[in-house]
């Protein structure tokens, strides 16, 4: 029996096989490396069960060699005996930019959610690795993320109800995962759009790392990931302190949100912006165009028991009032 690779090792310790032989797995799988290595993993991880490991890919038809890589993720699933489920971008794109990458990201995102639900998934799992987590970490940090936000790439969160999303090689290197498909001998696709530095992320990951790394600070990587688990830390601390607050100063019904202004006023400012933040997600209201200087605004104004500056507009078509001391948020009607 060959001895169990360092990734493999890795994996289990974090996606304990016993937790999901019973179940069914959906596995991202774009071809590349990364995807290509958590496949090979799990499979060999894989007890005796009722559950099933299922291939999941979608081609974005982004590419010219978009469909060489579906025919290659259908034929590894094909040699791993394992099912494969296919998702298609409606038309093809060759426009470029980092709006488009996120739009290919939530495209994917959503083929992942419906086929979760039409299979009966209980874990879907990508195979974002501890390279990806610092890139996104350094990235965030130059957006001028949150705590919340610095603390990058979530192991594992909700992505739909009753299915979990699950990242088991976010302690795995790059390296590692190259040296483990060394071993196994496997073949993978590579992406030729990771050298464009026209996408904000590759200039990241291909001129910015290895320039701090350089000239700056030996290990930065590492120092990120650091970075990251602290904050996570933090955040978590945060989020225990929104929960035990918000009760005593907001009202959270529906598509409304009322402040109690007074016990409000006294909150920490940071704390005060989280409990917004915590009321707005609980409404599904949009928050891309909230930026630091619009809470901060919403802060103030939910503090105060004035009603200079009232009634206002926030993103979304979100309403601010007065209401006797209290500050009443509203999505403004359509009609």
């Amino acid at each position: 029996m060959t001895r169990q690779h360092s990734l493999e090792s890795t994996v289990a310790a974090d996606f304990a096989p016993e937790s999901w032989n019973d179940l069914t797995v959906l596995v991202a799988v774009s071809g590349g490396s990364d995807s290509v290595a958590l496949l090979s993993a799990l499979q060999r991880l894989r007890l005796a069960g009722k559950g099933q490991l299922v291939v999941a890919h979608f081609n974005h038809r982004m590419r010219a060699t978009a469909d060489r890589d579906e025919a290659f993720v259908r034929e590894l699933a094909e040699r791993l005996k394992l099912p494969v489920e296919i998702g298609v971008a409606a038309k093809p794109t060759s426009s470029s930019g980092d709006g488009v990458e996120a739009a290919a990201r939530d495209a994917r995102y959503d083929f992942l959610k419906q086929t979760a639900g039409a299979i009966g998934a209980r874990y879907v799992v990508t195979a974002h690795t501890a390279d990806d987590q610092a890139e996104t970490i350094l990235h965030r940090i130059l957006r001028g993320a949150s705590i919340r936000g610095a603390a990058g790439i979530r192991r594992a969160r909700p992505l739909m109800v009753g299915v979990a999303l699950l990242r088991p090689l976010l302690n795995v290197t790059h390296a590692e995962v190259l040296d483990y498909l060394s071993d196994r001998k496997q073949a993978y696709c590579e992406d030729e759009t990771n050298a464009q530095l026209k996408f904000l992320r590759n200039r990241i990951r291909n001129q910015l790392m290895p320039l701090l790394e350089k000239e700056y600070q030996t290990g930065v990587r590492e120092s990120l990931l650091r970075f990251g688990r602290l904050a996570e830390e933090a955040s978590d601390v945060l989020a225990d302190a929104v929960a035990s607050v918000l009760p005593d100063v907001a009202e959270c019904r529906g598509d409304q949100i009322r402040i109690l202004s007074r016990p409000f006023s006294q909150l920490r400012p940071h704390l005060a912006r989280l409990v917004l933040l915590e009321c707005w997600r609980a409404a599904g209201w949009p928050e891309r165009d909230m930026s630091f200087a619009k809470w901060e605004w919403l802060r103030r104004a939910a503090a105060s028991q004035s009603s200079a500056d009232l009634p206002a507009t926030l993103p979304g078509a979100i309403q601010v009032r007065r209401e006797g001391e209290n500050t009443v948020l509203a999505k403004i009607s359509a009609d």
